[in-house]
């Protein structure tokens, strides 16, 4: 379908050339629609870690405090043990204020969106391939209800992408300046909501070294990431000094080694256990040191066939859910009872359904960047789909050490599109240059 949906772009050309905006408007458009209709027809209770950024924000842009009243479901010293996950509540708080100053007072439709453009790197008809990828994947019109980090964050990643290319593009060093600045600030935000966001960075460092050498790499690295240690110092300053206490979050804050940990055992899913065992030390010393010794414990006893099965596990939980986990949220006490539920719920009757389609078109498209990936390595001159796939690749490494869930792919489903649209391009290109050489024939 995909093909075909490709091949009508490619024949229609000069349409789409002069109504580019109107598509991609009238694309934006239905997202934002439908995904509000769904949000309303989907509402149910945020509890945990959602509950706790939902509750958070909400009660902060009321009454300008969040630590006051928590989530029932979460413990009353969440944002101590995640402060990773205060980023996440701060962006949900500038929503809801936004909305509070004009009376809105229902929070839940508020929702983040953001359109896939890879017309800088390939051109018109492949930017309306990408918004036709977008359309065409289920768990588009799901963003909305869930609105935990995961989905809160996509739009950084490729900004970070699309700001990098405006740098390479810009005529003069100010220009270039700015944009590594601002590369530095949307990586900042992002990271903020989801520390994940830094891969695209990284992988934009690593393009740049090898497209223009590591001296030019580096001056836009460290232009990026002084205003990402400034945005960070000036974002925990202001919660340590008004919301939360320095000396608690030391002895309360979750380390990174503990995700890490638990990604060694079982399938490298969440486990309540191992929270458990962090928990159960007073002192910061211990606490770091029993974990890492952990560490070593579970990598020594699976070995190196050991470890690579788990990889193998981690890479299907992480990359074999079409659906990206959104029922995760979608069944936490649904507020009503519509035929969406009979589809998304994961006891519903026709979830096999709903989770083969959204498998069917996600598949493909993971198909599709491989294929960019071969192809890629054939191609003649500079592939410009190696930025977008080096994040992905990013990703897929950074998951098979961290806990493995369905919903950590979630930022980084644009770069799929991207790469995928490539990979679409290559197999049209190759059936024109194999039906040139039958004509020959």
């Amino acid at each position: 379908i995909l093909y075909i949906a490709n091949r009508f772009l490619h024949k229609h050309i000069n349409f789409f050339e002069r109504n580019w905006w109107v598509v991609i408007t009238t694309g934006a458009i239905v997202l934002f629609i439908i995904n509000i209709v769904f949000g309303f027809m989907l509402r149910y209770t945020p509890v945990f870690d959602l509950g706790a950024i939902f509750t958070g924000a909400s009660e902060w842009a009321v009454t300008g405090n969040f630590m006051e009243r928590m989530d029932p479901t979460c413990d009353s010293n969440y944002f101590y043990y995640f402060p990773n996950n205060l980023g996440g509540m701060t962006l949900l708080y500038f929503a809801f204020k936004i909305a509070s100053l004009f009376g809105g007072t229902d929070y839940f439709a508020m929702v983040l969106l953001t359109i896939l453009i890879c017309k800088r790197l390939f051109g018109i008809r492949q930017s309306v391939m990408a918004l036709t990828c977008i359309l065409f994947m289920p768990t588009s019109y799901f963003i909305a209800p869930t609105f935990y980090t995961d989905s809160l964050s996509v739009v950084f990643p490729v900004l970070v992408i699309y700001l990098y290319l405006r740098t390479i593009g810009s005529k003069t060093l100010a220009s270039k300046i700015f944009f590594s600045i601002m590369i530095g600030v949307a990586c900042a935000i992002g990271m903020l909501i989801k520390f994940t966001v830094m891969i695209s960075l990284i992988a934009v460092v690593i393009y740049h070294c090898i497209r223009k050498g590591v001296v030019s790499a580096l001056s836009i690295a460290a232009i990026s990431v002084s205003v990402i240690i400034g945005v960070f110092a000036l974002f925990n300053g202001y919660f340590y000094s008004n919301h939360l206490e320095k000396a608690t979050a030391q002895s309360l804050n979750t380390p990174y080694t503990h995700w890490i940990m638990m990604s060694l055992e079982g399938e490298g899913r969440y486990n309540p256990q191992d929270y458990e065992f962090t928990r159960s030390f007073d002192d910061i010393e211990e606490r770091d040191s029993a974990i890492s010794s952990e560490i070593t414990r579970r990598i020594g006893e699976k070995g190196v066939m050991g470890m690579l099965e788990l990889f193998k596990k981690k890479g299907i939980i992480s990359f074999g859910d079409g659906t990206l986990a959104q029922s995760d949220f979608l069944d936490d006490t649904p507020a009503h009872s519509t035929f969406l539920h009979r589809f998304v719920l994961y006891d519903s009757e026709y979830h096999g359904v709903y989770k083969y389609a959204c498998a069917g078109i996600f598949y493909a498209l993971l198909l599709l960047m491989l294929i960019a990936a071969l192809g890629s390595l054939y191609a003649k001159q500079q592939c410009d789909a190696m930025l977008p796939m080096l994040c992905v690749f990013g990703i897929m490494l950074f998951l098979m050490f961290w806990e493995a869930t369905g919903r950590y792919i979630t930022n980084y489903v644009p770069m799929i599109i991207i790469s995928a649209v490539y990979g679409l391009d290559l197999i049209c290109r190759e059936r024109g240059k194999a039906a040139l050489w039958m004509k020959g024939i």
